[in-house]
């Protein structure tokens, strides 16, 4: 089951579930809802148990909208099949997660 949980303080977003082709849409949607401003936004997937390339580009595409917006986005305890799917993907450096080599 798919959860978006804002904090609030808004500046602190739970994801839990899914990041996958079924609720691409449904995902994007909700977190373009909660680009900030400004300030930063820490995007918390620590309750993530799978994720694909279209949760991947999800992701990529808020980090550019909040970054667009001049705000910056934190990952916030990725779970590890977000961490893995990263760095499999070369992605850890740009999103701050450690990849063993």
């Amino acid at each position: 089951m798919l959860q978006i949980n804002p904090s609030s303080d808004g500046h602190r977003l739970q994801i839990a579930g899914e990041m996958t082709i079924y609720h691409a849409a449904e995902l994007r949607e909700a977190l373009l809802a909660h680009v900030p401003a400004s300030g930063s936004l820490a995007l918390d997937l620590s309750a993530v148990d799978e994720i694909d390339s279209s949760g991947v580009q999800l992701l990529l595409a808020f980090e550019r909208s909040a970054r667009v917006c001049g705000a910056g986005l934190h990952l916030a305890a990725p779970s590890d099949a977000v961490a893995a799917a990263l760095c499999e993907l070369g992605l850890g450096a740009q999103f701050a997660i450690p990849c063993q080599e």
